[in-house]
């Protein structure tokens, strides 16, 4: 994980150099940034290029607001008056079965 986590953050960093606009926020969890945007869109898109040409087999999409909201993750993130609220998502394909109590405590020893 340490090694996908450091190539994450250096692809940022160059990206971000070349840049025309810099996003106020960046978040990222794995694979999956969260990116805040005030600039116009042609500059996002340029981000994304700069992305794409660090390495070919770099695959980032963008997904945008619609109607003052968007998903990240298993998040529904949702806009309003200036603010950010939340609620879990579940994708339609969500079959509502997790993993047992039990096999959670034989992977980590101990019941959190």
């Amino acid at each position: 994980m340490a090694i996908s986590d450091t190539y994450m953050e250096c692809s940022k960093d160059m990206a971000m150099n070349t840049a025309v606009g810099k996003p106020s926020l960046w978040s990222r969890y794995v694979d999956g940034s969260f990116v805040a945007w005030k600039h116009i869109i042609e500059d996002l898109h340029n981000l994304l290029y700069n992305l794409h040409n660090l390495r070919k087999s770099n695959k980032f999409t963008v997904e945008t607001e619609v109607d003052g909201q968007f998903r990240f993750l298993n998040i529904s993130v949702m806009k309003k008056k200036g603010s950010l609220t939340t609620t879990v998502y579940g994708k339609p394909s969500h079959t509502g079965k997790y993993l047992s109590t039990i096999l959670m405590i034989l992977c980590t020893g101990s019941e959190k």
